[in-house]
Formats: structure tokens, sequence, C-alpha cells
């Protein structure tokens, strides 16, 4: 199957960063840190969290830096890289294949540590700071840590829980559901101790809670609610909450766009029988993307020029097959300093139903606009 139609808004996202002023060695900083806990294969099976990754990834400029973080128990940043070429783009590629989803726990702090550790600095002239933070559920810290333990009754229940087996390999186990209260209220400080430095850092966090786990009325989740919701405010960021995977691009593409600013199209339906898809181009957009979802990927083969004629613009085009059953990806057709007027897509073989959105790169904007409720 394709990319769901809210997929495609992913598409917004890194092409408008070239908003960004010409001088800064890097205009775009961003911190990707995704949920590594074994539950998130419950909540997107299909790993869409990595495609909108990937897709992000293609549509970097050179002056624009991503990082790949993933959390539990433990985090690790995957890969930081300043996309100036393709053999960037492939480390990075590799990077994204590396967030195994095997962790037992969903300590948030160490996901946050990382990320703030791949901003160095104070930021430059011309330079955007941001981290998106996604997680499937509730906050969950490791309960073998000993700085969560501020109590003696807390710090005693830890030294029994050692005392067993399988605490050291599976700290967040349910067996061991009942330390939970003894290092809540540590973790909730070293937290917003974490959102500060980051809003000092001039950072823009934003939160993605995904799936029903945040969306439920139980205690805990209105606590983790809460919790990512503070962060996000704190730093002039939006927490969201995404009731599917099928969410999340859409959701990645609104908080660039409230970024660098974007035209942000609907994805536009294109039936197997149409050859030609016109759509027009902005005066001042110095960068354009046509982003095709395609339900199936054989024989696809498009173009896009001028309505009036003459030669195609240079482009590259950018395909992506995530491994699985079924198809789900992308292309990616962009030119640089277009004119104005009419535009073309020309299907020249594939005989699928397309989905395309166009992207069109015009200016800055810092408004968070049309983020999906």
């Amino acid at each position: 199957r394709g990319l769901s139609a809210t997929s495609l808004g992913l598409a917004v996202a890194l092409l408008a960063a070239g908003a960004y002023a010409e001088e800064a060695e890097v205009r775009l900083r961003v911190v990707v840190v995704l949920d590594a806990s074994q539950s998130m294969d419950d909540q997107d099976p299909g790993h869409l969290a990595e495609v909108a990754a990937r897709l992000l990834v293609d549509l970097a400029t050179p002056a624009d830096e991503v990082s790949v973080v993933r959390f539990g128990t433990e985090a690790r940043r995957l890969g930081r890289e300043v996309v100036r070429d393709d053999a960037a783009r492939e480390r990075l590629y590799s990077a994204i294949d590396e967030v195994t989803r095997t962790e037992w726990c969903t300590d948030d702090r160490v996901g946050l540590e990382a990320a703030l550790e791949a901003m160095p600095g104070e930021a430059a002239a011309g330079e955007r700071r941001l981290v998106i933070f996604l997680t499937d559920g509730l906050f969950d810290p490791d309960r073998s840590n000993e700085a969560y333990y501020d109590t003696e009754e807390g710090r005693a229940a830890l030294e029994r829980a050692r005392g067993t087996p399988a605490f050291a390999e599976r700290p967040c186990a349910r067996r061991y559901g009942s330390l939970a209260p003894h290092v809540e209220g540590a973790f909730l400080q070293q937290m917003g101790r974490l959102a500060d430095r980051l809003g000092r850092s001039g950072v823009r966090l934003y939160t993605v809670g995904l799936g029903p786990a945040l969306t439920s009325s139980g205690a805990g989740a209105e606590r983790s609610r809460s919790l990512l919701e503070r962060l996000s405010s704190g730093t002039g960021g939006t927490f969201l909450s995404a009731t599917s995977s099928d969410q999340l691009p859409v959701f990645f593409a609104s908080i660039y766009s409230a970024l660098v600013g974007a035209p942000v199209e609907p994805p536009r339906e294109v039936p197997a029988e149409t050859d030609r898809i016109e759509f027009e181009v902005l005066r001042g957009a110095s960068r354009v993307a046509v982003i095709v979802d395609a339900e199936s990927d054989q024989g696809l083969r498009v173009e896009a020029r001028p309505a009036t004629g003459g030669a195609a613009p240079a482009h590259d085009l950018r395909r992506y097959l995530a491994p699985g059953e079924g198809w789900q990806g992308y292309r990616v057709l962009s030119f640089d300093a277009p004119e104005p007027g009419g535009f073309v897509l020309t299907r020249l073989a594939g005989g699928a139903r397309l989905r395309i959105q166009v992207i069109q790169e015009v200016g800055l904007r810092l408004a968070l606009e049309g983020v999906p409720e």
C-alpha cells in the first residue's frame, strides 16, 4: 500500500528550510528523537516514523544538519550530518535503520539529554534549532538508576529489587511496578531542568505522543501528557497527540512549516488514467519539490516542465521503499529557481493511482499554523 495522504505532508519539512539566511553555516539544526521501546511495534507496525525520518533527510539542503537519536532505557545518537551530499544522506539512512525497538523502559530524560548534546554551544546568526521528540506511551524511567531514588524507603526498595535475577536486564518489567512511585519525583525534576537547558540553548522542543496510551483517561496518561505539554511549551514548542502513526508525518510537516514557512497544499489524488497534472509555481519560490506517492512502484517515471514548453529543469529523483509486505515509500522530484507560472507533471510510464504534493519554498514564517487537532 502507498503512504497515507497525511504522510505526504512531511514533505513541507526541510524543503522549506531554505528560507534561512544564506550566510549561516548551518541554517537548520534538527534532532529527531525516536522511542525505541518494544511497544512501538504495536503503535507503528509499518515503521512510519522511520519512513518520515528518511524523507526528512531526502528534503534536507546542504546547509541543514540532521541528527538521529534512539532512546529507551538508554539513549544513543546514531548519526549527525550536515547534509551536503549523497554520502551524508547514506550515512543518515544507515543511522535511521539502526532504530531497533528492543528497549524495556521509556526513559524520556536520556532521550532529551542526547538531543541537548547534539546542540553545540550557542546558535549562530541565522541558525534555527529544533528537537522533535516522539514517544508512544507513558513515561517509564529506568528503575535501576540510583539517581532517581531520593528517599530512604525508595533506596531500600531498589536494593530488594537488585536481589532478583531479572532486574538488571528488565528494570521496567511489570513485576517491578512497585518501584515506579519512588522514581517519579526525581525523574520529573530532572526533566524540568533539561527543558530549561534546551530553552536557553535556543531550541524549540516539539513533543509528539503516539497511540492510545497517552489519550486514555487514566492518571498515568494524564501525568505523561502534562509532562510533554510542559516540556514543549517551555521552549516555545507544542505537544501534539497522534492517535495513529499515519498522523506523524503531517505533524512533522506542521512543525517545520511553523518555523520556516511554506504553503501547505493538500495532497492531490491522481487517477491511474490521468497522465498530466498541472500546478502553479509561485512568484519568489526559490525551490520546489514534488512528492509522488504511488500505490505501486512498478515502472513509474515522472517529469516536470514549464507549461509553456522548454526543457525540464534540472532535478534529482529520490526514491525509497520501506521493507516488508506491500509498497510504502515515496519519490521526490525537486528543482531550483523555477520560473513562476504554470508547470506540468507528466507520467511517462506506470499506471497506478498517484498522490502528489507540491511544496514551494517562499519565505520565513514563525507562527504555528495548520497543526491538526
